[in-house]
């Protein structure tokens, strides 16, 4: 499952254009990273992360809403938090200041 900012260009159809891609895997990191045959870059733009949920369960579309917005916001990047925003207004409708503590 892709998380942050590609998976927010996904739902905002290409709104965001991702400078991080962020893969969550269920299945061991180091079996992942050799059958992708991945090799760590310094100046790489790619993250392979473990996904806290396991291999027999699949979020739903508002759980990947939802954490895409987490991640975005994390991110304190401005552009993030718009698109953050966007992707509120699309598919929670949750009130700002529930999300945003404005």
């Amino acid at each position: 499952m892709l998380g942050g900012e590609a998976a927010a260009s996904i739902l905002s159809d290409g709104y965001l254009s991702p400078e991080q891609i962020q893969l969550l895997t269920p299945v061991p990191l180091s079996y992942r990273r050799d059958s992708l045959h991945l090799r760590p870059h310094p100046k790489g733009n790619f993250q392979l992360t473990s996904a806290s949920w396991g291999e027999n369960f699949t979020p739903s579309k508002r759980a990947i809403v939802l954490l895409s917005i987490a991640e975005l916001m994390a991110s304190q990047d401005d552009r993030n938090i718009e698109t953050a925003g966007l992707l509120n207004d699309r598919y929670l409708q949750l009130k700002a200041t529930t999300l945003f503590g404005n």
